[in-house]
């Protein structure tokens, strides 16, 4: 057996153990074939490349459970707008890129503030705009306004056309649907390359797996079509958590997970900016029908719930479904923020998994009216982290990525430093949430989360190992590199040359699969 590369004299934390250590660990054919405290000869012997960690620290590849890969990309395609607070700004930006981009069939804009001075209309843009297919997004994301000609085009469709109300505006869970729909040519291609750079960025912060929650409502939605292309081509991985009313078409389309967001009062300003999806709910008897379905295709279900009104929907839904049929999906409550105690023993008592969102920690006036509601309110806790862990319910991290820049080292440094001195995780307790829980929660445990025999060789070189340092200090880790399948997918500038110490630039690369 020929070991493409074997790693040395560092830290590796294969997260199978309590905060068990290694010290090697090889790689053959983007799979982990051995890993423990020594080196075998046969392995010394037979590696073709010997990378010496120098002390640093070797961990499973991050999981987002909760990101909108293809609303960042949209947004890095988009024309800027931000700033502009009058119609005739607007308009003279508009000639200006289509000047810049005569081969693409749709202008998207993105980042208008909706003011008195904005009034935006469909009738309007088409004054604007009366021949090409235009969409302009506000800058909250919360909606958007199409002219005629692209509303025509989304409702002339062969197959699942788009019907868009009167006035044109249409709300956050239909945007990347419309975009990714009616966009083409120049600028599909150009999305492509944005989608591809989103996930390069995402590597780079350690992000070897995302759980994406974008918008879509039929089997053969172009936005799910392109991520599945991005997937194939940068070997990430990427669970598809399909957005519809319908668990039937999920079924259809072959997917194994589901998802929906729940609009319970109250839950708005926790949200803060996180996009609404296709599949929302307000009623339970519909939600109830819906996770029903679902769970008897065998399907997993996520539901989006921070609040306690839209919690317990959520639960109400998981116990309906679970009555009519037994099996063991995992489901999810997302983006769990403010349950109350009862709610915390009904998911243990569900067996249900959590995903929360431990940005909302970073200190701000908004942190403060949460902490300041747990206070006066004993029944709520805020994001209680350990109470779920130490109650061994599966907790992931969700970042809502691009409506948040938290990083998972500033995840783990939040959750680590919680202002709430109980719920406080350790260090070794956020990996497991980043790694081996996330991996149970998408049902990919058999594949990676931890860097065991057999297991895809996803990891992440920083440059601390997270267990020796104090956690106030969590935030100054860096990422060095990150591997997807073995392959050296990101290095940051806290990489060393030390890479090359048996071989050139030029045989490594060829090595590993730098391109």
């Amino acid at each position: 057996m020929a070991i493409d590369i074997l790693f040395h004299n560092g830290v590796i934390l294969p997260m199978t153990e309590r905060e068990a250590r290694m010290r090697v660990l090889a790689v053959e054919g983007g799979r982990i074939v051995y890993i423990g405290t020594s080196v075998p000869q046969d392995i010394l012997a037979t590696a073709k490349h010997h990378i010496d960690l120098e002390g640093q620290c070797v961990v499973p590849g991050f999981t987002d459970c909760h990101a909108y890969p293809l609303a960042a990309a949209l947004r890095r395609v988009a024309v800027d707008v931000h700033g502009i607070t009058h119609i005739d700004e607007l308009a003279f930006r508009l000639r200006a890129k289509r000047q810049e981009r005569p081969k693409h069939r749709m202008l998207v804009s993105f980042g208008l503030e909706w003011n008195p001075k904005t009034p935006l209309s469909r009738r309007l843009l088409d004054e604007l705009e009366p021949h090409g297919p235009w969409i302009v997004v506000a800058a909250s994301g919360d909606c958007a306004v199409v002219n005629s000609a692209l509303a025509q085009r989304l409702a002339s469709r062969k197959t699942h056309p788009i019907q868009i109300p009167d006035d044109g505006v249409v709300g956050t869970e239909d945007i990347c649907r419309i975009v990714a729909t009616g966009i083409g040519g120049a600028a599909l291609r150009e999305l492509r390359r944005s989608i591809t750079n989103v996930f390069y960025d995402l590597q780079e912060l350690g992000i070897t797996t995302v759980h994406a929650m974008d918008s879509a409502d039929c089997p053969d939605a172009r936005d799910w079509m392109l991520l599945a292309a991005v997937k194939r081509v940068l070997r990430v991985g990427l669970s598809l958590y399909y957005q519809t009313t319908s668990a039937k078409l999920a079924a259809v389309a072959n997917h194994r997970h589901v998802g929906a967001r729940i609009l319970g009062a109250g839950d708005e300003p926790i949200m803060d900016g996180i996009p609404r999806t296709v599949a929302c709910f307000d009623q339970r008897d519909t939600l109830r029908s819906y996770v029903r379905s679902a769970h008897r295709r065998g399907l997993q279900v996520a539901l989006v719930a921070p609040g306690p009104d839209s919690i317990n929907l959520a639960l109400d839904a998981f116990e309906f479904a679970q009555e009519s049929a037994s099996h063991d999906l995992r489901h999810r409550v997302e983006l769990l923020c403010l349950p109350t105690r009862e709610q915390i023993r009904r998911i243990v008592d569900l067996g249900l998994g959590v995903t929360v969102f431990a940005g909302a920690l970073k200190p701000s006036p908004k942190l403060d009216r949460l902490v300041h509601q747990c206070r006066s309110q004993p029944e709520l806790t805020l994001l209680p982290m350990r109470t779920l862990v130490e109650n061994r319910v599966l907790l992931g991290f969700g970042s809502g990525y691009p409506a948040t820049d938290v990083t998972p080292l500033e995840t783990i440094h939040l959750a680590c430093n919680h202002p709430i001195a109980e719920e406080r995780l350790t260090p070794y307790q956020a990996l497991v949430a980043f790694t081996s829980d996330a991996a149970w929660l998408s049902m990919d445990e058999t594949e990676k989360g931890t860097l065991s025999m057999g297991r895809r060789a996803d990891m992440v070189v920083l440059s601390e190992n997270p267990l020796d340092v104090l956690p106030e200090r969590l935030r100054d880790i860096r990422v060095v590199e990150t591997y997807c399948a073995g392959r050296l997918v990101r290095r940051t500038a806290f990489s060393r040359s030390r890479f090359f110490v048996q071989s050139t630039l030029g045989r490594f690369r060829d090595a590993v699969g730098m391109m």
